[in-house]
């Protein structure tokens, strides 16, 4: 399934499983506990571990693989583990499981295994059974080593491949002969299969189910999820919400693992959008559980969602209508055994309650059934839990957020809640300083810099307002006001707004004298014309905020001014200008001593010179403003700062300057949220090719998970590592070219290999195969894709698909892109080439990529 690819267990790495690993130390102990006595039985035990999807079957599965492999070289056993793919639609025929085992035990390529046209008569099966026997003997140098093969939704394989009574017997006769070295472990979604006394398999399997986590085992998940993330413990505050984060979840796993993230760190759009998808993706596979439920279970299954759940069975009889409890017994018991329904005691009573067991069938259902047709919000989904882990303040600050993007449905959900809140209690919080003797006015200001400096920009204007009332008359306070107003209203995107008061405060300010507050109220207003595009009135202002500055020689604000005027010019494209310009700012922060303010001004020199494509200048500008900020005692790269020298791409003098910049960025992400470290991405990963230092920007992201994340999720500059060996190669240095072919992807591969965490893994291997993608979007030489493909094709975890398309486009190419060669291509791959290369067609030439734009951060003057 598309969304929960992602999510793989089968795909996560030993370190990531054993560092999250939850509540299933029991199941683990006695499967364990299976294995070492088969190694020893004359018939071995085979085990059914039954769980109701997202109860973390394929993850447990996993866990089991890396234990046995962790026993097995520890105490020198001869065990072994096969775990199949989740899906198997290939398996139709008995033998095609038994050939499927061997190929994964063997660790050999899909091609080597083939389906059967025909009905087997029992020889096909007998021969892969010698051949699974001989596999067996073979590994373990005749041994009475033991093979566990995990099998996945082992109960819809037995309806398509064992469904007759003689495919079912002969499974059976594998599992219980004596001598065999073969142990199944068979998952299942609808609990065991083994039941029916009248089928071959009767009690061929040993049972062991999953509960749903306990409030306590979802808190521990959370703890060692952000443990190996390398987050911060949870804080009381969160301690909480994740409570009733683990609560809402109802013990499922999966739900865990997909919003219970989002949840903790406020995100609710995401965990709603996550939830929403997965019912989506889902849906084919309810609607099948629904279909072969009896037609009485349907109706039970319809009224406990319908009236709400955690209700008795006697409440339930009485919604359907049922003359008595014993009456809807057996359609109750058959929700049960299927784990659709679960029952658990009322704390206050011997009453069992019942709930649908899989939350996110019971949100499926909700969804698409009995809310069928409304167009509701996303976050009406999770509103019961939005009430209680928000709260009052935190209500609003979200309402005013999601209003300010423009998402009134998702806005309205929490104005609601806070309304609630509001209603409950007419408590309003009131702000205090230790001088009780503070005049309204100075409470309400040290009120706006508290709430405005933890983001609550919103908050922060009506506080504002409330200081107009206050002051009616006073020119110079109110200049003060109007001036915070303006900045405000700008950190909340109202431009038009923050240029009318900035106006109006630059008026004021002037009425009382103070010129100072004048210039900043035009720097103010600058800034919003230029967030709106009207650069031209932006410069006049600056110019004018500068002029002010300058006959009152205030050179901060003069060089603040001027600066501002760049930036405008440089988004018309006038870079001469914005150069000239960004020079006269440096020079006068240099005559006032302002090595601080002279590094930005030339900062801005060096993107002006990348506009004018005079790299060789940009370099030299970027390389002098990190000289200024280094020299000066107690000073380090600013973000702005590291932006710059990234985007200029120093070559190998500055590489350790580079890297360091990088660093910059991804310690502002990590810590405050801010920081565009993906936007950069392109740019650390062309210089970490070209001067071979993957290994550093490796270890660097390995400490981030989150940031990994943003980069793999912005897609942006993932393939770079493939654009410069492709234009080290068409520049004529295939030697360098191949050096960072064999620097790159071995760095890479490991870095997969060793990721604490799956986010990593994801970054790595997308880097992984798109740098492969773009080699074959740009290189028409076949001989130098055949040694780019030996290369990936030495390390042996590189995917199927990525050293195949590097084959492919080779053999297309050597063809001269003959559409007859073409033909002969996996119609996959042929797709791809076609379109970047269209056979006996020129190449179409690549597009230049736009110019990155820098961050400008306004702070409060």
């Amino acid at each position: 399934m598309a969304l929960l690819k992602a999510f793989n267990p089968h795909e996560l790495s030993a370190g990531t499983v054993l560092s999250v690993a939850t509540g299933r130390e029991d199941p683990l102990d006695r499967i364990l506990s299976i294995v070492r006595d088969n190694l020893t039985a004359p018939t071995p035990q085979h085990v059914i571990v039954s769980a109701p999807r997202g109860y973390g079957k394929s993850f447990f599965l996993r866990y089991v693989q890396i234990k046995l492999d962790e026993i097995a070289k520890a105490e020198n056993l001869p065990v072994a583990m096969a775990l199949l793919p989740e899906e198997l639609p290939h398996v139709k025929e008995p033998e095609t499981l038994l050939a499927e085992i061997r190929r994964t035990f063997l660790g050999q390529p899909a091609d080597t295994i083939g389906v059967s046209w025909v009905e087997d008569d029992g020889q096909a099966w007998d021969e892969q059974v010698a051949r699974l026997d001989a596999a067996i003997d073979d590994r373990f140098n005749g041994r009475p080593g033991l093979l566990v093969a995990a099998v996945e939704n082992f109960d819809l394989l037995l309806k398509k491949a064992f469904a007759k009574q003689v495919q079912a017997t002969r499974l059976r006769g594998l599992l219980t002969r004596r001598g065999s070295r073969l142990m199944l472990i068979a998952a299942s979604a609808r609990g065991a299969f083994d039941r029916n006394y009248d089928r071959p398999l009767f009690k061929a399997f040993e049972e062991i189910s999953f509960e749903p986590w306990s409030i306590e085992q979802s808190l521990a998940f959370f703890r060692l999820q952000r443990a190996a993330a390398r987050k911060p413990a949870l804080t009381e505050v969160q301690e909480a919400k994740a409570r009733a984060v683990a609560t809402f979840i109802g013990g499922t796993p999966r739900l865990a693992t997909l919003i219970g993230e989002a949840l903790l760190e406020d995100d609710p759009l995401r965990a709603a959008d996550l939830l929403e998808k997965l019912v989506d993706e889902l849906t084919p596979y309810y609607k099948e559980r629904i279909e072969v439920l009896p037609s009485r279970s349907q109706t039970l299954l319809d009224a406990l969602l319908r009236g709400g759940e955690n209700c008795s069975a006697t409440d339930l009889a009485r919604r359907v209508g049922a003359p008595s409890q014993p009456a809807i017994a057996a359609a109750l018991d058959e929700l049960k055994k299927d784990l659709v329904v679960t029952g658990e005691k009322a704390p206050d009573s011997a009453e069992v309650l019942l709930r649908v067991t899989d939350r996110v069938f019971a949100h499926y259902y909700r969804k698409r059934i009995l809310s069928h047709g409304l167009e509701t919000c996303p976050l009406e989904a999770l509103v019961d839990l939005l009430a209680v882990i928000y709260s009052p303040e935190e209500k609003k600050r979200e309402a005013d957020k999601f209003a300010a993007l423009g998402f009134a449905r998702e806005a309205q959900v929490f104005e609601r809640l806070w309304a609630a809140d509001r209603a409950r209690s007419h408590q309003a919080p009131a702000e205090s300083l230790q001088n009780e003797q503070a005049s309204e006015f100075d409470q309400i200001m040290v009120a706006w810099d508290r709430v405005t400096d933890k983001g609550l920009h919103s908050e922060g204007l009506a506080l504002l307002d409330r200081a107009l009332e206050v002051v009616p008359v006073d020119a110079a306070k109110q200049a003060m006001i109007l001036f915070n107003r303006a900045w405000t209203l700008g950190q909340l995107g109202r431009h038009d707004e923050a240029i009318a008061t900035a106006r109006e405060a630059a008026a004021k300010a002037a009425i009382s004298g103070n010129i100072r507050r004048q210039v900043r109220a035009l720097r103010i207003a600058a800034l919003s014309l230029g967030q709106l595009g009207r650069h031209e009135e932006a410069i006049a202002t600056a110019r004018e905020a500068a002029a002010r500055a300058e006959s009152i020689a205030d050179f901060n604000q003069q060089l603040h001014a001027l600066r501002t005027a760049v930036w405008s010019f440089g988004d018309l494209g006038r870079y001469e200008e914005a150069v000239a310009l960004a020079r006269e700012a440096a020079a006068i922060a240099a005559r006032a001593g302002d090595t601080v303010g002279q590094s930005e001004a030339i900062e801005d020199v060096a993107w002006s010179l990348l506009g004018l494509d005079c790299r060789d200048e940009a370099i030299a500008a970027a390389r002098m403003a990190a000289d200024l900020v280094q020299k000066t005692a107690g000073e380090v790269l600013s973000v702005s700062m590291a932006e710059t020298i990234l985007a200029v791409r120093p070559g190998f003098v500055d590489v350790e300057l580079a890297h360091q910049s990088y660093e910059v960025l991804v310690q502002e992400a990590e810590s405050r949220g801010s920081g565009s470290p993906e936007l950069y991405f392109d740019d650390i990963a062309s210089i970490a090719t070209t001067c071979f230092g993957w290994l550093r920007l490796i270890a660097t992201l390995a400490r981030h998970p989150d940031v990994a994340e943003r980069i793999a999720e912005s897609t942006a500059g993932l393939d770079e590592p493939g654009l410069a060996v492709a234009q080290s190669f068409l520049g004529g240095d295939r030697d360098t070219a191949l050096r960072m072919v064999r620097h790159v992807v071995p760095a890479l591969v490991q870095a997969v290999e060793d990721a604490s965490d799956p986010r990593l893994a994801r970054l790595w291997a997308a880097v992984l195969a798109t740098s492969a993608e773009r080699i074959v979007a740009s290189v028409e030489d076949h001989a130098f894709l055949n040694d780019v493909a030996d290369i990936f094709t030495a390390q042996t975890s590189v995917p199927t698909r990525t050293t195949a398309l590097l084959r492919a486009s080779a053999t297309y190419h050597a063809a001269g892109r003959d559409p007859a060669a073409l033909a002969r291509l996996d119609p996959d791959l042929a797709t791809t080439l076609k379109a970047v290369f269209p056979p006996k067609e020129s190449e179409t030439k690549a597009q230049r990529k736009p110019r990155k734009r820098r961050t400008v951060k306004k702070g409060k003057g």
